[in-house]
């Protein structure tokens, strides 16, 4: 039997439809008692009463304390028919807290649902709060005297402090709740057969789903306190109550099945929800164990404000495509639109902020005019209208499917990066051994901002740091290594089963961090660089056989690292000398031997190992061979990838002061050395694509087989093409500058002058200028220097074979052309173009690069097979 609900009705009347139809139907099953909807019609009359007669027809919030939550249902039922509106206070809140939604609410009285809660009501409540118990709250004379309620109507209020700690008041129309139970009866089957097991405490915005979306469907409510009874107890009644629907937060289901005895199973769960969080393939897995191959695994998103958005159903047979599950498909009746920080609208695949536009969204908060319209901003369509900015970042899939990516505050910046800390707990909950893993900014005793990680281990596990570090450095970027891991046994949670990160214990920044056995050091260089990694990391103890990117150091920091190299010592190393020399022991026997890495050869092993043919990459100029560390490290595990290194970039010495061609020669002197004949594999960013151009140009004209050449987001070896006519180019940048504030513009001039600035000192003239000694002499340290003048007076000739060119999409708004246009100039074969995420540089760092590297093992594995029969 499927009841007609009407959406833009009222609560009072739909009920009233239910419990004339279904009177002998179980509203309620509580423990060895069931209330049949014509018994909960009956004793939620009388409260209805009594509000009525208390309070007339002028519509007025009523708090509820309590403690335990099974036998409330009549009140809130009650209280809503009679047209006010309930909010509900756990007396388990602070004392502060509860004294603060009183205020807020500003209620003549004070519902108290336990006798022995009414000393703790007279302290919270002011002289002039009348405090009814709640067993007093009924009566047999009806009154027609009632509010006159609508579907816009406020039928309750939740309390969230959100972000910034103070208590907001969120408002539910009647509405909202008759649209969500309509979803839930089209999308899951609501009927008089189903049984809704509901475990949030009724101070929780998810509330209203399990206490009146069963009410408004014919369906029955199995309350179960969670705090009361536990999740010892919570298998017994799932089984016992044949419970259908089960409904609880990611935290809460994982620590519940965790709870459970091998073989454990339901068979009566139809549908078997996980919400409030991400959700994990290994979360599925472990669901899919307990239900019956028939049931529907169902991952949604729902935010308080908004309520439900979006859901995925999954199947038994539903090929889980990715470690982390998207949230599904919008909802009817929600629009879901990805904007970024401008307030337009993205492309499928872009993450952004999710908005909401729909009639069924909240009105705003209770008495806070002023943070509802924060929340409320100008539809990018409809500029007259508003949509609700929800603080999640997400993005659409192709398909339309919702993948939820956590919210704003969860990416933060640590040393100038920009860091997602969901994408790190992502990685950390990929291991078997974790139950549950939090990462949150901190603050170290040095006063700078750094990752830590709350890790609860699975049961019976237990986990070293080691294990931690070398599970994120395998795919993520060093920079997003947390500098501190934290073991805990339980992780805190809120009354309403989401983490808490504001009570996660302090971080104890004195906990040793090195993974190997601390080793002190032996002289006065080991000493001294003891004190600069200290001094760099902002840890106490640091042996010197520590790993520098163990530690969680970067191609960022290494540059704060060698510049105190330089100021103590007196000696310059390239950054990517940590790749051959990652610890202070290493280190200190290049400064023993005074050396400024002139025994150094041209190639840098990002990746030795392997029995694939090893790929040549050339950083870009002023670049170093780390930057490709995080590409090297995509790739596949059996691919030797090196770097070609200027050791003596910016100084006269420098491999490019003789031009691009003699530089080529210099490289392939260094390739031949670890592979002395071909195929060769090149590749080169930015500048070094042209560097790798030239080298299989030369290559080729001695004969060598070039197995591939690829470039990433470089500029042909000639003058970059733009717009041909100025008139164009003007254009776009008048349209950039119309939707810019006036300080944008400002900004905006300004950068375009830089830029001409920088294109003038690349032209000839200015670099023959360069040249000359006085000059020179007195120019400041410029890592770009020699690649400029090479890259100037280079003569490009033409590569034979074919092309690959990775070009990045997101672009500055002045660049009105396409620096990789004009390739096919110089190749006589194919040039085959791929657009791949990210910038000129974040192309090459995660996420990103993950889409790159794939590409790049794609394309050199259909070039080792066109190149095996010729060998």
């Amino acid at each position: 039997m499927t009841i007609e609900i009407q959406v833009d009705g009222t609560i009072p009347a739909q009920f009233a439809i239910v419990s004339a139809l279904l009177p002998e139907q179980a509203a309620v099953l509580l423990d060895g008692e069931t209330i049949t909807y014509g018994q909960l019609a009956q004793q939620s009359r009388l409260v209805t009463n009594f509000f009525v007669n208390e309070l007339g027809d002028i519509q007025t919030p009523i708090p509820v304390l309590h403690t335990s939550q099974t036998r409330m249902i009549p009140l809130l039922v009650g209280i809503v028919n009679a047209g006010h509106m309930y909010s509900a206070i756990s007396s388990q809140e602070p004392a502060a807290r509860i004294v603060s939604i009183l205020k807020d609410l500003g209620a003549p009285l004070l519902v108290v649902c336990e006798p022995e809660l009414l000393a703790l009501a007279r302290e919270v409540c002011l002289p002039e709060i009348k405090i009814i118990l709640a067993s007093d709250a009924s009566s047999e004379t009806e009154t027609l005297t009632r509010v006159n309620l609508g579907p816009e109507s406020c039928a309750a209020i939740t309390f969230t402090s959100g972000s910034t700690g103070e208590p907001k008041g969120i408002v539910r129309t009647h509405k909202m709740i008759l649209h969500l139970a309509n979803t839930y009866q089209e999308q899951f089957d609501f009927g008089p057969d189903t049984r809704m097991l509901a475990i949030r405490p009724y101070s929780a915005s998810a509330s209203f789903n399990e206490l009146f979306t069963p009410l408004i469907t014919g369906a029955s409510i199995v309350p179960f306190d969670l705090r009361e009874n536990g999740l010892g107890q919570l298998a017994q009644v799932l089984r016992q109550q044949k419970v259908t629907i089960m409904h609880p937060t990611v935290q809460v289901l994982r620590t519940f099945l965790d709870t459970l005895a091998p073989g454990a199973n339901f068979p009566d769960i139809r549908y078997f929800f996980a919400t409030g969080d991400i959700l994990y393939r290994t979360d599925v897995e472990k669901m899919r164990q307990v239900i019956p191959v028939s049931a529907v695994i169902v991952h949604q998103i729902a935010m308080s404000e908004t309520g439900l958005l979006a859901v995925n159903k999954i199947l038994s047979d539903t090929v889980l495509d990715s470690d982390v599950i998207p949230a599904g498909f919008p909802v009817k009746g929600k629009e879901v639109l990805i904007l970024d920080e401008g307030g337009s609208i993205l492309q499928a695949g872009e993450v952004g902020e999710i908005h909401v536009r729909s009639r069924f969204s909240f009105p705003g908060y209770w008495r806070a005019e002023g943070k509802t319209s924060e929340r409320f901003v100008p539809d990018p369509l409809d500029t007259s209208k508003k949509i609700f900015a929800t603080g999640d970042l997400g993005r659409l899939r192709p398909d339309g499917q919702l993948e939820h990516i956590g919210r704003k505050d969860w990416r933060v910046k640590i040393r100038g990066f920009s860091v997602d800390l969901a994408a790190i707990e992502h990685v950390l909950m990929s291991s078997s051994k974790i139950h549950q893993a939090i990462v949150i900014p901190g603050t170290a005793s040095d006063g700078q901002k750094k990752l830590v990680a709350y890790i609860q281990p699975a049961v019976g596990e237990t986990l070293v740091e080691q294990e931690l570090r070398i599970l994120i450095l395998a795919r993520l970027p060093s920079y997003m290594l947390p500098a501190l891991f934290m073991m805990i046994y339980q992780v805190p949670l809120t009354s309403s089963g989401k983490v808490d990160r504001k009570a996660l214990p302090a971080p104890d920044w004195n906990q040793a961090q090195s993974t190997s056995e601390y080793a002190p050091a032996q002289d006065a260089v080991e000493t001294k660089l003891v004190e600069i990694w200290q001094k760099v990391f902002a840890i106490q103890k640091i042996g010197t056989q520590d790993d520098y990117f163990e530690l969680g150091g970067d191609s960022l920091l290494a540059s704060v690292l060698f510049l105190e190299i330089e100021r103590v010592f007196g000696q310059s190393f390239p950054l990517s000398i940590l790749l051959k020399h990652p610890t202070i022991s290493s280190l200190a026997g290049l400064l023993r031997k005074e050396s400024s890495a002139s025994d150094l050869e041209d190639l840098v092993a990002l990746r030795a190992a392997g029995s694939k043919p090893p790929l040549f990459l050339a950083p870009g100029s002023g670049g170093d061979t780390i930057t490709f560390l995080e590409l090297a490290n995509a790739l596949n595990m059996d691919q030797p990838v090196y770097g070609l290194e200027d050791f003596h970039i910016g100084t006269p010495e420098s491999i490019y002061a003789n031009g691009i061609g003699a530089a080529a020669v210099e490289f392939i002197r260094a390739i031949k050395k670890v592979q002395p004949e071909g195929p060769y594999y090149l590749g080169g960013h930015s500048f070094g694509g042209v560097q790798a151009f030239e080298i299989a140009c030369q290559l080729e004209q001695a004969g060598e087989e070039v197995g591939l050449l690829m470039v990433f987001d470089a500029a042909v070896p000639k003058k970059i093409t733009r717009h041909k006519k100025l008139d164009k180019r003007l254009k776009t940048y008048f349209a950039n500058l119309k939707q810019k504030s006036f300080k944008e513009k400002i900004l905006y001039i300004l950068e375009r002058i830089k830029w001409r600035f920088k294109l003038l000192s690349k032209s000839k003239w200015v670099q023959k200028i360069y040249k000359l000694k006085i000059i020179q002499d007195r120019l400041w340290f410029d890592r770009h220097r020699y690649p400029f003048m090479a890259r100037t007076e280079y003569q490009p000739g033409k590569f034979n074979g074919d092309l690959v060119v990775y070009r990045s999409t997101e672009k500055p708004l002045y660049k009105t052309w396409d620096i990789t246009e004009a390739w096919p100039e110089f190749v006589t074969g194919r040039v085959t173009y791929y657009d791949v995420p990210g910038n000129h540089l974040t192309m090459l760092r995660q996420p990103y690069v993950a889409q790159l590297a794939a590409l790049v093992t794609e394309h050199l594995g259909q070039a080792f097979e066109r190149s095996e029969p010729q060998k």
